[in-house]
């Protein structure tokens, strides 16, 4: 067992006090929905392998998954607000789709993802990933009724596409730090 202020993974050790990084976390509030915070991670899980999150369970199975080394889908019957606010990676595509009740989505660790695609979710209202930084190699947002808001401050370039198309309540779009896209537009 580790003392409490001693974090190991793999040939890393960290020690430090995170007792008083808690009242520090970045809280997103949104005029659209709920307000989020995103938890201290001081241990990572690893996925390996293509996830789909379907369901209530899976999403209680999965909610501690820091990294997807893989795909991750999230389709179908899934929670109005679905948090996977521990999750910083997915190395391959994530995919959010196919859903008729989702409203908001915590993903306020994500900092990296290969790809993101955002498609036919019938009642999302807004998608804010604070913490995704960097480069992505597509980025699809289509067929979203609902949505008003789309906030990627961080990404600094796409490198295939980006794709904004039939999202007729989308209002505001923030790319504060995009300096490139590598194709298509």
């Amino acid at each position: 067992d580790l003392p409490s202020d001693t974090i190991a993974d793999a040939d890393v050790s960290f020690e430090r006090d995170f007792s008083d990084d808690i009242d520090l976390m970045d809280t997103a509030s949104d005029t659209d929905g709920p307000e989020t915070r995103c938890p201290p991670i001081l241990l990572s899980e690893e996925y390996v392998g293509n996830l789909t999150i379907s369901s209530e369970e899976d999403l209680a199975e999965f909610a501690e998954t820091t990294i997807v080394a893989g795909n991750l889908t999230i389709r179908g019957d899934v929670p109005v607000l679905l948090d996977l606010s521990r999750l910083q990676f997915v190395t391959g595509r994530l995919q959010i789709r196919d859903t008729s009740d989702l409203e908001a989505v915590n993903l306020c660790g994500l900092s990296g993802v290969g790809s993101l695609d955002v498609h036919d979710n019938d009642s999302l209202h807004a998608l804010r990933f604070d913490a995704l930084r960097g480069t992505t190699s597509e980025l699809l947002v289509q067929s979203n009724p609902e949505l008003t808001s789309l906030e990627l401050s961080g990404i600094t370039s796409v490198i295939d596409s980006l794709t904004l198309y039939s999202n007729p309540s989308l209002r505001e779009i923030a790319f504060e730090r995009l300096l490139r896209i590598g194709h298509d537009l």
